[in-house]
């Protein structure tokens, strides 16, 4: 039986792997052990050690029995040594890959379809806190942000502004139904641990529960308890008074970070609804008719909710 000179990749001397010789030194066909048998290189790697040739070595390997293959259609695969061997041996790390095997021997690789890939979903209730800042909405100018201490105003407690961030009242959105629209707001670390919602209550001198178009009703921002979606205002209970509230009264875009409200009224309509503060007392309200309500407490203005 011919022995064909065993070949040793110049890149890995110690590995001493076996090759089969390229076809000009056996002939076309011959009886070759398993794939598995031999190293994996690039031609280009070897060089022909005759010396270590035995007719043993090459007999002893070719008692598998596997078909016989034509060397030229043969496929010789890449093996690339570790970054750690190389470094051992004095060598740099070697170059990245940043092809795919998929053809490999022992290697499976199924590629992920378009459109079938991971998605992140919603989890149900938002993963972030954080302040809110309050601006005029007709210029933008800063006025400060929802202090996390309420005014008291004999036994009522509401929301004022402050602005030192230190004293600004953190807050997180909670998701509805993946949603975050018509959520509530809530306060990590309330001011009112019964109440650790930020809502909305019907202010004492409102003629109703309702807001509305040429009315001066307003209500106060404060704590409450959990009150239903898209429900008119329930004694669930709040910080400010014996009133009835609303707690699922917001709206948050994740795009522009904006916080806005929506007031429901007794007959379940949904009435336009402006944040609005009034400097004299540092409230913080929602009303229904700004300039209604300016008639009789005038100095306050429309503002926007942010989330930072």
């Amino acid at each position: 039986m011919y022995a064909p000179p065993i070949l040793e990749c110049l890149c890995c001397q110690n590995c001493r792997r076996l090759f089969l010789p390229p076809r000009s030194f056996t002939s076309r066909n011959v009886q070759r052990p398993p794939f598995s048998a031999f190293g994996a290189f690039h031609r280009v790697c070897f060089v022909y050690n005759t010396q270590r040739s035995s007719r043993s070595l090459y007999r002893s390997l070719a008692v598998a029995r596997a078909p016989v293959v034509s060397i030229e259609d043969s496929v010789v695969y890449p093996v690339r040594e570790t970054n750690a061997k190389r470094m051992a041996r004095g060598l740099g790390p070697a170059a990245p890959n940043f092809e795919r095997a998929t053809n490999l021997p022992g290697r499976r690789h199924s590629p992920t379809r378009m459109g079938s890939a991971r998605r992140s979903t919603p989890s149900g209730s938002a993963s972030f806190t954080g302040s809110i800042k309050v601006t005029h909405a007709d210029n933008g100018g800063f006025v400060g942000y929802v202090k996390k201490s309420f005014i008291n105003n004999s036994s009522s407690k509401r929301y004022g502004v402050t602005t030192n961030t230190a004293n600004a009242l953190q807050v997180t959105p909670v998701m509805n139904q993946n949603s975050y629209t018509t959520i509530e707001l809530l306060e990590p670390n309330p001011t009112d641990s019964s109440h650790p919602l930020l809502g909305a209550v019907v202010a004492g001198s409102s003629t109703n529960d309702n807001l509305s178009s040429g009315s001066a009703n307003y209500c106060q921002l404060t704590g409450t308890s959990h009150t239903a979606a898209n429900a008119p205002a329930s004694a669930a209970g709040n910080s400010f008074s014996s009133s009835k509230s609303e707690s699922m009264i917001w709206t948050y875009s994740t795009s522009t970070q904006k916080i806005t409200a929506q007031w429901v009224n007794t007959d379940s309509s949904k009435p336009a609804t402006f944040l609005y503060y009034l400097p004299s007392s540092d409230s913080l309200l929602l009303v229904g008719d700004p300039t209604a309500f300016n008639s009789v407490a005038p100095g306050g203005y429309i503002v926007e909710f942010t989330l930072v």
